[in-house]
């Protein structure tokens, strides 16, 4: 069902009331969440080791993109780990240069170019795409690189100045947008406030198995828009 750029921007306008909201419905809708911790923990021993990439990377992918990830030729499918590992050592430079930036705080006119050469480095390898470029580049850069799915870049697409932007530009407005949102959401709330708030929905025992800290704001506003716009939920 398709969503008109009203109620896009109703939604955005009205989020940092109602995220915990939209947090609780996620966890209560979705049983692969399983998958974003487990990554979390692969990857943050070391987010620079490109195998940990790989294994992370691909048990999102699976987890999170795999309605796209099962319709490519098995010798597309086979590339996985090889299109990591070449997206990554192609943009090794400029994501060391991000390491230390969140999306609250960057400068998006200043680190525009990087955040676009980074996200074109994955979204053009044929086993990643879009939805899976965020996604590994959240992992890596998980304060910083926003998630999104289909459902999520149509819907924030329809407020952009532009409709023949390129992926990269419509990545870049969807993190200007996002940090928009992420300053209104921190004026009510500090993350750890909300962390308290938003952990009274989680199983403790799962929690306790992945030794799982605390979702960042850039993860927990996700959860809002895939239960907003995949699955078309007003809450």
């Amino acid at each position: 069902m398709s969503i008109e750029e009203k109620e896009v921007r109703e939604y955005i306008e009205t989020l940092p009331s109602k995220i915990i909201k939209g947090c609780k419905k996620f966890h209560e809708l979705e049983p692969r969440d399983i998958g974003y911790p487990l990554a979390m923990k692969i990857i943050s021993r070391n987010h620079r080791d490109v195998r940990r990439i790989q294994i992370a990377g691909k048990l999102i992918i699976i987890t999170w993109n795999f309605g796209y990830y099962k319709t490519l030729p098995e010798e597309i499918k086979r590339r996985l780990d090889t299109e990591i590992e070449e997206a990554y050592n192609s943009c090794k430079k400029e994501i060391k240069e991000l390491r230390k930036e969140t999306l609250q705080k960057i400068d998006l006119k200043k680190y525009g170019g990087l955040i676009k050469k980074i996200f074109y480095s994955f979204s053009t390898k044929e086993s990643i795409k879009f939805t899976g470029a965020s996604k590994i580049l959240h992992l890596i850069l998980p304060n910083l690189f926003m998630m999104w799915d289909k459902s999520i870049r149509e819907a924030y697409h329809k407020l952009h100045s532009s409709p023949e932007h390129s992926e990269e530009d419509c990545y870049l407005d969807f993190l200007h947008q996002t940090q928009g949102v992420i300053r209104n959401i921190l004026r009510e709330k500090t993350e750890k406030e909300l962390w308290k708030k938003h952990i009274e929905s989680l199983d403790k025992k799962f929690l306790k198995v992945f030794a799982f800290k605390r979702e960042n704001i850039l993860k927990m506003i996700d959860e809002c828009n895939y239960v907003r716009f995949k699955k078309s939920i007003v809450f």
